[in-house]
This record gives C-alpha cells, structure tokens and sequence, in this order.
C-alpha cells in the first residue's frame, strides 16, 4: 500500500474509532477484559476488496466471517470475505456504518462494527487485530527507515562519484594519467550507470598504453548509453594541449598496426577515438577490421553505418 493512502487510511480509522468510542465505550486493548455493564467498542476493518454482488438478505447485520457495504444499496446488504479480521460464529460483531475516507482511492473503505465485550470471542478476535496492527506499523516504521537510509547512502555515494569523476577529469587535462585511472576506477565503482566516467577512462588507459583495458571501458560506456555513438564529446579538452589528443590517437593506431592479431574492441576504440577526432574515412577503415573480427556485434555496426562512404552510382561512374 502506498505510504500517503497508509496515512489517509490510519487517520480516517483513527477518526472513525474515536467517534463510535465515543458513543459505544472504549476500544479494548490486550490485557483488557470484557467490559462489564453491556459495555460496547468498535472494530474497523479496513476492505480493500472490490464491492461483490448483491445478497437477497435485506438485513444489516454481518454474518460471522462476513461484511456488509451499504453504500450499493440502503436496503441490500452485499457479503465479502473480511481478511483483516476473523469472525467466529458465536460473536456479536453488528455493522454500523461503511467509510470511504479517500476519494482517490475508492478502492479502500472502512467498515465498523459494534462489539459486545462481554463476548470472549468478540475480545479475542478483537486483540489479534490489534496486534496485527501493531506488526503492520512496526513493518512500515522498518521499511520507512530503510528506505531514508537507501536515500542518504546513495546521495553520499553520488556526491562521491561527482568529486572522483572531476579529480579524474583534472588529472587527465593535467597529462597525469595513472592518477586519472585511479580516480576514474573510483568513480565508475561508485555509478555503475555512468557512462561518462568510463569515456575518460579509455582515453587515460589509452595514454599509458593499455589499449585492452581501455577498450573494455569504452565498450562499457557505449553499453550504458548507445545515444553517445553519433555525438562529438569534444575529448581533446582533456589533455594538457589539444595536439595530445591526436598524439595519443596516432599511437595507438601505430600499435595496433604492429600487433600480430589485435582484438575487435581495440578496432573498435580506434575508430572511436578517430570518430572523435573528425578523421571519418580513418574511423570507417578501423571500423571494418573490427567487423572483421566480430561481424555480428551491434555498436560496430552502428558506426558503421554513421562512417560508411557516399556511393559510388551508375552515371559516376560513366563520366
């Protein structure tokens, strides 16, 4: 049940019971005894279930294990199955009145019933609802903490991802890239979900050199966030002077070229960082041999299909 119908709900039962105790005699807690004298309480079910169809009886009193909604018709009683509370057969439990106490959820509705408290039974049943109250409560308090206690640690953890991802950030522009991967790492274990940190850390493994990991990190974050393939992200920004960046580039196509058999991924953050470098026709030509080796994989067919050249048509190619 929601949290803001869970307390419409309790301060209409709230409200409900203070007025018919008011009128028939106390609410009898555990340990209390039947009230001597005819005394009388009030026991509120609270009916989640859907109206059922309507009864021949025309009386209003419930039968044991049995609701009555008068609000289908004032002289029809109409019978549903009351969960919350169990009835037994020798129990004076009469209905006096339904309440609806939340217009936007009709589904919910309260149902109160006079009990004699000189009845065992009525006193039993009564006290068991009242301790089925009370665990229902003590779960919502739990679930209520527990779920501030998941708010706070992920605001804290968010909080750290922003410092870690901006300290990689500053160590990259600063050419210090082992301290970049070191931030980075953090900020990635900290978000699963960013995307962004991971870009940074294909460009500082790439600077050191480890053209695996960094593709790893790069196919990662295109994963997380396929809406990133077409976009220019401006990563020569990073570097200590923009040169570098196309520095970095040029070697790791020089390693990759003298690598015996290098795998689809590192083709495929080659063409990346050349798509991000503005060389199309390099990228499409680092695309290719990714395809090469994985010629079913989604995201280098997606660059493919951004990089590939115009074609070539018939009346071209008669002039």
């Amino acid at each position: 049940m929601p949290a803001m119908v869970r307390a419409v709900a309790l301060t209409a039962m709230s409200w409900v019971a203070t007025g018919f105790a008011a009128a028939w005699g106390q609410q009898p807690g555990d340990g209390v005894p039947a009230a001597q004298g005819g005394r009388r309480a009030v026991v509120i079910v609270p009916v989640w279930d859907p109206p059922a169809c309507l009864s021949d009886s025309r009386d209003q009193v419930a039968r044991p294990g049995e609701i009555v909604d008068l609000s289908v018709n004032p002289d029809a009683s109409v019978s549903r199955r009351s969960r919350p509370l169990r009835l037994d057969p020798g129990s004076d439990y009469r209905l006096l009145m339904e309440s609806q106490p939340n217009p936007l959820c009709p589904a919910l509705h309260y149902h109160v019933y006079e009990v004699d408290l000189n009845n065992p039974s009525a006193a039993r049943n009564w006290r068991e609802l009242r301790r089925a109250q009370r665990d229902q409560l003590r779960e919502e308090y739990w679930d209520r903490r527990n779920e501030r206690e998941m708010q706070r640690r992920k605001t804290r953890l968010l909080g750290q991802h922003a410092e870690a991802l901006e300290t990689g950030r500053a160590a990259l522009r600063a050419g210090e890239y082992r301290r970049a991967v070191l931030a980075l790492t953090l900020a990635g274990e900290l978000n699963n979900a960013d995307p962004a940190c991971r870009i940074h850390l294909a460009q500082a493994r790439m600077a050191l050199g480890h053209d695996e990991d960094a593709a790893k990190a790069l196919r990662r974050a295109l994963q997380l966030q396929p809406k990133l393939i077409p976009l220019q992200l401006g990563l020569e920004e990073f570097y200590p002077q923009e040169k570098d960046f196309a520095d970095q580039v040029d070697g790791l196509a020089r390693r990759l070229s003298e690598k015996p058999a290098a795998s689809a991924d590192e083709y495929l953050l080659l063409g990346f960082m050349e798509f991000q470098r503005g060389r199309i026709d390099q990228a499409y030509a680092a695309f290719k041999r990714a395809a090469q080796g994985s010629p079913r994989d989604r995201l280098i067919h997606a660059y493919l299909d951004l990089t590939k050249p115009a074609a070539v048509n018939s009346s071209s190619r008669e002039r």
